[in-house]
């Protein structure tokens, strides 16, 4: 079962001071199992501050559990990351997608099969395995710059979908 959603996760909100977030990612990390923030702890995986979004995968890594809720969101959220992995980027930008796909991939794996057939039409199920597919994908066509910087998320998806079927 996934936990109650945070209470006061506006701390993590873009407009917040980088200590504010620091120190609330900091909680969350200590905390056995949090939910309602995980789409807001992969966006933080970009944050300008590298304390921060090194906390923010500290937190993916271990506490942040997805409700069924944030599926959509999180859907969204791996298809933007997907079409800019498409684009002309820096390496460090493609390493922080790389790491956004790959978390995002994970908390999927996280809601499972059961946590899809539970979410009452707030995301469709294909909706995840589309995802999935595209991750899978990226090893098409990304160029050969690239490959090392997405080869743990693509194999990340391939297993996840390959438990969901």
């Amino acid at each position: 079962m996934t936990p109650p959603p945070l209470a006061d996760s506006d701390d993590l909100g873009p407009d917040q001071d980088s200590n504010v977030i620091l120190a609330r990612l900091q909680e969350i990390a200590s905390q056995d199992s949090v939910s309602g923030v995980a789409v807001r702890c992969l966006d933080l995986l970009d944050h300008a501050d590298d304390e921060v979004s090194r906390w923010a995968a500290e937190c993916l890594s271990g506490s942040v559990a997805p409700r069924e809720q944030e599926s959509p969101e999180l859907v969204e959220f791996l298809a933007v990351a997907i079409e800019r992995s498409r684009t002309n980027l820096t390496a460090k930008a493609h390493r922080c997608l790389a790491d956004q796909l790959y978390w995002g991939v994970t908390l999927i794996g996280r809601l499972g099969t059961q946590g899809l057939a539970d979410s009452e039409g707030l995301a469709d199920p294909e909706s995840f395995y589309r995802i999935l597919d595209k991750v899978i994908e990226l090893a098409k066509w990304i160029g050969e710059n690239e490959k090392d910087i997405y080869a743990e998320a693509i194999k990340r998806a391939g297993r996840v979908r390959s438990r969901f079927g």
